[in-house]
């Protein structure tokens, strides 16, 4: 995954592997884009673009993804086929 190290240490995510990663992650929890969509208020499209990588996330965007999702944001950043780590309740 072609990332970079921006402010606090959190991976600047670009590319397809965030992309295919997270459509992997969406898919496991049987979700919509716009069942995913809904929990972050955001659209569909949005959706679609970050997995799609037309648009790149924004530090903020990956937390609350990882969060819609009920999962860490190691599992996101992890390499497709990777474990997905679920967040302690």
């Amino acid at each position: 995954m072609a990332s970079q190290r921006g402010p606090y240490g959190l991976a600047q995510v670009h590319g397809p592997t965030f992309a295919r990663r997270l459509r992997e992650v969406r898919h496991h929890f049987g979700l919509t884009q716009s069942k995913l969509a809904e929990r972050l208020s955001t659209s569909q499209a949005q959706v679609s673009r970050f997995e799609n990588a037309i648009n790149n996330p924004t530090r903020r965007s990956i937390i609350r993804l990882a969060f819609a999702l009920g999962v860490t944001m190691e599992t996101l950043l992890a390499p497709p086929g990777g474990a997905i780590t679920l967040t302690e309740e």
